[in-house]
């Protein structure tokens, strides 16, 4: 019975280790609070960039890296890719080129602009499913991070298109379950006209 026991503990112990400080398991984020689509200025013309803040945290004990994230946006049967990325705190962004998640995890601003010809004038209104993916470093295939939708209202496309000086925010609400939109004027002064968000923008988290 003593010999059962003693094996079974070795078992827990090796199953233990295995699942708290070996396994590499994966990467997950908390669902966004906030996010907000902003019009930027490019030398290619007016394109709109994919603002994010979230929790980025691995399973295992190890942590993991992040190759890479980008955004696809769906809407009317299209997919709109957000493949450039970018991190980090206002003053301090750096080009997504890998960030490593521990078990504490990662929070931190992301923001993302498509690399193709997507410009604001191409968002319609109507209903967007989001996914947030991420290349992990080892894994073949990349993974869903996040998945969620929003509703893009008339004044809220028109303000994009017509607007450069004006941004639309999304906060979630808990009791209707959905993502709440305004538009929210962004000063002219020092705004940031770098596609590929500078960090310098009227905002504190731009």
């Amino acid at each position: 019975m003593e010999a059962v026991q003693s094996i079974l503990a070795i078992v827990i112990s090796v199953l233990s280790s295995w699942f708290t400080i070996f396994h590499r398991g994966t990467v997950k984020m908390t669902q966004p609070h906030f996010f907000a689509l902003l019009p930027e200025d490019s030398p290619f013309g007016g394109w709109l960039k994919f603002f994010v803040r979230t929790l980025v945290f691995s399973i295992g004990q190890l942590g993991r890296v992040i190759e890479s994230m980008y955004v696809i946006f769906k809407h009317n049967n299209h997919s709109i890719p957000f493949h450039y990325w970018m991190y980090g705190a206002t003053a301090e962004l750096e080009i997504g080129s890998g960030l490593f998640v521990g078990h504490e995890g990662v929070g931190a601003n992301h923001h993302f602009v498509p690399t193709g010809s997507l410009s604001r004038d191409d968002l319609s209104p109507g209903q967007y499913e989001v996914e947030i993916m991420a290349s992990l470093l080892g894994d073949r295939k990349p993974i869903r991070l996040q998945h969620f939708q929003f509703n893009l209202g008339e004044e809220e496309a028109t303000a994009l298109k017509n607007g450069k000086d004006k941004a639309v925010f999304f906060v979630w609400d808990r009791d209707s379950k959905k993502y709440k939109s305004r538009i929210d004027q962004r000063p002219s002064k020092g705004r940031s006209h770098s596609v590929s968000g500078s960090g310098h923008g009227p905002f504190a988290w731009e």
